[in-house]
């Protein structure tokens, strides 16, 4: 139950941070075009945006495989099996 939990935590964490990460890249590569605040916003925003619907899907199955696959195999904190005597 705990190499359960533990993977469930992996995914939504590999997840967010890959998707913050890349929005975040993003958003400030669109918005460092122009100098109007409301400008770098609305630029930074709709990068962001396309770069979630453009590879949400892509993160969303990586994330996935990864937790899957890091858990089973116990590689990922938290996953690793108990040693019993």
């Amino acid at each position: 139950m705990r190499r359960i939990i533990f993977g469930i935590i992996w995914f939504f964490l590999i997840f967010f941070t890959i998707s913050g990460l890349g929005g975040a890249i993003v958003g400030g590569i669109a918005g460092s075009k122009t100098r109007d605040p409301q400008q770098v916003y609305l630029a930074a925003q709709g990068a962001g945006y396309e770069f979630g619907k453009n590879f949400g899907g892509l993160i969303l199955l990586t994330s996935l495989i990864t937790a899957i696959a890091g858990s089973a195999t116990g590689i990922l904190p938290g996953t690793k099996k108990k040693n019993s005597l």
